[in-house]
């Protein structure tokens, strides 16, 4: 399916427009299993919201503080190409590794989008970009005003998660009246 839609649909005073967009929550991890948290996508009053697809990403703290000595020259010690190398490869491999299960509730209509929590592995893929999207069966549709429930379970224990940040992604496309 084509998440890029014709700009406009409809005649007259029926004409409405189709625009790109995403949603996006940030979740702030503790490297604790069964640690659950929670965010809410609020769907705007401007028009109904299409969700074609599903990603999420992992930041890890240790991974941007890296980049960030490597960028600005801070040396805290110094580090040997080998030594960043090795770094870089725990880093993904962490990434690649990381697990966590995930429910949506449609809040708007008390409508759970599963029967139960789903493992990330087994829908929407890999912290590393293995699979990085899920499309979905069939495009759902969020009415105006309604509420999408996200929640997070934390399933593997390490300090190298504390602190991380998980985005998790709805894309899709607003319908603008």
């Amino acid at each position: 399916m084509n998440r890029f839609r014709e700009p406009t649909r409809g005649t007259g005073a029926q004409m409405s427009r189709e625009i790109p967009f995403d949603h996006i929550v940030k979740f702030n991890l503790t490297g604790k299993p069964g640690t659950r948290v929670q965010q809410v996508i609020n769907i705007s009053t401007e028009g109904p919201f299409v969700a074609t697809h599903m990603s999420f990403g992992l930041v890890l703290k240790a991974y941007a503080t890296l980049w960030q000595d490597l960028e600005s020259g801070v040396d805290s010690h110094i580090v040997t190409p080998e030594e960043e190398i090795k770094q870089i490869k725990m880093l993904s491999e962490a990434a690649e590794n990381f697990l966590f299960f995930y429910t949506l509730v449609d809040s708007g209509t008390g409508r759970e989008l599963q029967s139960d929590k789903l493992l990330q592995i087994a829908t929407i893929g890999r912290g590393d970009g293995l699979r990085p999207f899920r499309e979905f069966p069939q495009p759902m549709l969020f009415l105006p005003r309604s509420t999408v429930r996200i929640e997070v379970e934390e399933i593997i224990q390490a300090n190298l998660y504390k602190e991380a940040e998980l985005w998790f992604v709805l894309q899709g496309y607003k319908i603008l009246a």
